[in-house]
């Protein structure tokens, strides 16, 4: 997909409703940042926007590994990423899509369901690819990816469909290569940050929604 039509998308999905935090309103992302959040969750799957967004997905990993260099296995980020890499595992043959979970005790933190774990020693070969929706530091996909190579995968990279952020630092200090199809650059800040930057959004008295509200 070209860069226009990159754009395209990326518009499309944040003015879709439910999607992007209007103005006025914030969230406390996982990893305690904050800033406008996307809600990728709110795109249905039965509409045509998801399927392009699955195609999009589709065609960045052909391009960015392909032919060759296939990913063996996707693998989602909970909970929200995990349709996407069913539904772009069912896209791409020879490739299996797999699903993590959250602890039930605590919403943070992420781990391979029995299926994708008992899995990851037979792909100590090929890639393993976890997908992630929306990246701004990386807390919640490094997880999977330790995870996966715990459990015997033998190569970890990491997508995300939107990075929101330039840098990811979680990925960055665990040595994990990570792309992203779309670009979008956002404010976000520290919970600090926010407060003491005359920009923040708590400086400025947006609502702030507190994680998992």
């Amino acid at each position: 997909m070209d860069t226009a039509n990159l754009k395209e998308l990326e518009d499309e999905i944040l003015q879709h409703p439910g999607v992007f935090d209007p103005e006025g309103v914030h969230h406390e992302f996982a990893d305690g940042m904050h800033g406008q959040k996307i809600n990728i969750d709110a795109i249905p799957k039965e509409g045509s926007l998801y399927a392009e967004l699955v195609n999009a997905g589709i065609e960045f990993i052909y391009d960015h590994y392909g032919p060759k260099g296939l990913p063996v296995a996707l693998i989602g980020t909970a909970n929200g990423a995990n349709r996407f890499a069913i539904s772009m595992a069912l896209g791409i043959p020879k490739i299996s899509g797999l699903r993590s979970e959250k602890y039930p005790t605590d919403k943070k933190k992420v781990r391979l369901n029995s299926i994708a774990r008992s899995m990851m020693s037979t792909l100590r070969s090929g890639l393993v690819l976890v997908i992630d929706d929306i990246g701004t530091k990386g807390s919640m996909s490094v997880q999977v990816a330790h995870e996966a190579e715990l459990a015997g995968a033998g190569r970890v990279e990491v997508m995300y469909l939107m990075q929101r952020r330039p840098r990811l630092e979680h990925l960055d200090e665990a040595d994990i290569a990570y792309s992203a199809i779309m670009h979008r650059y956002l404010d976000t800040y520290s919970a600090e940050e926010c407060q003491t930057n005359p920009n923040g959004f708590c400086a400025r008295s947006w609502e702030l929604i507190k994680h998992g509200k």
